[in-house]
């Protein structure tokens, strides 16, 4: 059976652990809600950034509207003409920082642009024939023209500009640099981190592409993909399971490190944000105080061990002279009827079941004239002939 001190210790045992799976769960939860603002925060910048681009095109078509002339004399070998729309298409994309603002028609041909001429991809090209043809302002998603490693991310506001009948229609474009301030917004963390990390991702077939570039990827905007059948990793967790959005779990990002994430759609858009941080930065940051919570209990353990140790040894030192006390009671009852027994002259002595002498005083001793010592322990058949050992018996029943 155990002590009650050891129940005692055992308590504080206890309440040390549950201490330190507290604490920790306590800082992985504020670090979650943290990571919820965050994501918040640069879903609004996204958000924000995307709306100013698309009102941007329409004030741009409003002013092209009322500003510019007819098609057919942007086609022209008017220079005049042609200085005064690429002053103007300047004047859209410097205050901005776009790349460039041009004009392109239905077939996707440039008519004029604020950096001369340029040959537009693929998917400028396909945007400006959907937006011509619907009538509606539209975005491309985003893409690198060209191959190249160092090829420039674009994504392009079109928006179609008025027509008159018997004119070819004309979009004006407007090509963001995401590189230059979207990535930004995206990239930047509020406070110091080692390993925390914003991921801007799209679904592209059965990968989730990473739109910014990675920390721990190629380097390259559009570079690094995550199969949609890792269903362990954060990214793939939250674009497949919509409930899971908007709020902080754990699971393993493209490293395969356990993380702390959150996952937000971006309103507008089909881009996923994913905020995370690793775990293994959260217990860092708690360690501290798990340390400090260890040596309190580790110092409330010892003591209380200490104190048991003590109380033990206290009530085996009261048990010790309690039992010296009883012994030594009875010892002085003893030598008190011992010394009785020895002056008396009565005939005094005591046997066991055995029958043998285990007391005997001296006028016992001496009416049979044998020592003391001689006869304790020994039986009257041992001590006497039969006829005296046969009486001695008779006498005593």
């Amino acid at each position: 059976m155990l002590p009650p001190f050891a129940f005692l210790a055992l308590g504080v045992v206890a309440l040390g652990a549950a201490g330190v799976v507290m604490t920790v769960h306590e800082h992985s939860a504020l670090e979650g809600r943290r990571l919820e603002a965050v994501a918040d925060l640069k879903v609004g910048q996204i958000t924000r950034w995307l709306d100013e681009r698309r009102a941007d095109a329409l004030a741009a078509v409003a002013q092209a509207n009322i500003l510019l002339p007819r098609e057919t004399e942007l086609r022209s070998q008017d220079l005049a003409a042609q200085a005064k729309v690429t002053a103007f298409l300047e004047g859209v994309r410097r205050p901005y920082r776009y790349q460039r603002v041009a004009l392109l028609d239905m077939d996707g041909r440039v008519v004029l642009s604020s950096d001369g001429d340029f040959e537009p991809a693929a998917p400028l090209r396909d945007a400006v024939r959907l937006s011509l043809r619907e009538g509606r302002p539209i975005e491309t998603p985003f893409y690198r023209a060209g191959d190249q490693k160092d090829a420039v991310t674009s994504l392009d506001f079109v928006a179609p500009l008025r027509s008159e009948a018997g004119t070819a229609p004309m979009a004006i474009v407007l090509q963001a640099d995401p590189e230059s301030e979207l990535f930004k917004y995206v990239q930047d963390w509020p406070a110091p981190s080692r390993t925390a990390e914003t991921l801007l991702l799209r679904r592209d077939g059965a990968d989730l592409q990473s739109i910014t570039p990675l920390r721990h990827g190629t380097g390259a905007a559009l570079g690094d993909r995550i199969a949609l059948s890792r269903t362990d990793m954060l990214g793939v967790i939250v674009a497949e399971n919509p409930a899971r959005r908007g709020v902080a779990i754990t699971a393993r990002d493209y490293r395969g490190e356990a993380v702390l994430g959150v996952g937000r759609d971006v309103p507008g858009s089909e881009w996923l944000l994913v905020v995370k941080v690793d775990e293994a930065e959260l217990y860092d940051e708690s360690r501290s105080q798990v340390l400090w919570i260890s040596a309190a209990a580790a110092f409330a353990l010892f003591s209380t061990v200490g104190v048991g140790v003590w109380l033990s040894q206290r009530r085996a030192l009261l048990l010790s002279l309690q039992r010296e006390e009883a012994q030594g009671r009875q010892l002085r009852e003893l030598q008190l009827l011992d010394a009785i027994a020895e002056g008396s002259r009565d005939l005094m002595y005591a046997k066991g079941l055995d029958g043998r002498y285990t007391f005997l005083n001296r006028a016992y001793s001496q009416l049979h004239g044998l020592a003391s010592a001689d006869m304790l322990g020994q039986t009257d058949e041992a001590l006497f002939p039969p006829a005296q050992a046969e009486r001695a018996r008779q006498a005593e029943r």
